[in-house]
């Protein structure tokens, strides 16, 4: 099993990243639509207002942790690295699919090796088994199924 190109991971993860953004923008629409209403609604329109993007807060964080668990457990990529032929799999054994607590920790790792600055995510490219933080933090690492890299 060959390790995946940094440049192709960073290809799948960006279009991941395309992807989730468009459904939050969705969602986005549909809430401000709502939070309009809801701002002529005296005396607790304000309130609700607030409420209501606690709301979405919450519910793009689940879409975000809901979307890496689902295609990491089921088809041990998501759909960028599906189409770039990259897999997800065990540190250890290298087998797939990744367990649903790998997949939790790796998604939430994505959040910590985001934070400061990708800081995390340009790790793969000093580590010696191309593994980023949220690799580190789950357990696993990436694998290239392609007959070649690029």
């Amino acid at each position: 099993m060959r390790q995946a190109n940094p440049l192709k991971r960073v290809a799948a993860d960006l279009l991941d990243g395309i992807i989730l953004i468009a459904v939050k923008l969705v969602i986005a629409g549909g809430f401000i639509a709502v939070s309009e209403l809801l701002l002529n609604l005296e005396p607790w329109g304000k309130i609700l207002c607030w409420a209501l993007w606690i709301f979405y807060i919450l519910t793009i964080t689940f879409l975000f942790f809901a979307y890496y668990i689902f295609f990491f457990t089921l088809y041990s990529a998501s759909p960028g690295k599906l189409l770039f032929d990259l897999k997800v799999v065990d540190d250890e054994t290298g087998c797939y699919p990744i367990t649903k607590k790998q997949a939790f920790l790796r998604a939430l790792g994505y959040l910590i090796a985001g934070a400061p600055l990708y800081l995390g995510i340009v790790w793969i490219l000093f580590d010696r088994k191309g593994q980023g933080w949220q690799d580190k933090i789950a357990g696993t690492r990436m694998i290239d199924l392609s007959g070649s890299q690029p």
